[in-house]
């Protein structure tokens, strides 16, 4: 109802904000690191004259895309990314369960309007 309207709507910015973190986040992945890898493995396939050449091209794909999209070799960029997501993750989940309760307590409380407009029609 009217009560809960702030905190929902407070909790629907950072959702928002944080929904906004994550699409830049899977944009830098995809566009910045899977497109620019895949463009040099393209060429290295196209240059490539034996089986292990392009096994080695392949490899390289592999550890550009792990190591600049995950950026697995630096911990003080890796550490607070993951804790950003799982906030974000345990966050959305703990607003689905709020807007679920307040859903459910305005729907109770419509029950109860309705079982008493009609005992009131009734005489009760």
């Amino acid at each position: 109802g009217l009560r809960s309207a702030p905190a929902m709507r407070q909790c629907l910015l950072l959702r928002q904000e944080l929904l906004s973190f994550m699409h830049n986040l899977q944009y830098y992945v995809m566009f910045e690191v899977i497109e620019t890898a895949w463009a040099q493995l393209e060429a290295a396939l196209a240059s490539a004259d034996s089986l292990p050449a392009l096994i080695a091209a392949h490899e390289a794909f592999l550890d550009a895309v792990t190591d600049e999209g995950l950026l697995l070799d630096n911990a003080d960029f890796t550490d607070p990314i993951r804790a950003i997501t799982d906030t974000a993750i345990a966050f959305a989940d703990m607003q689905d369960s709020l807007c679920q309760a307040v859903a459910d307590r305005e729907a109770a409380a419509k029950r109860r309007e309705a079982r008493a407009k009609a005992n009131t029609r009734q005489g009760r």
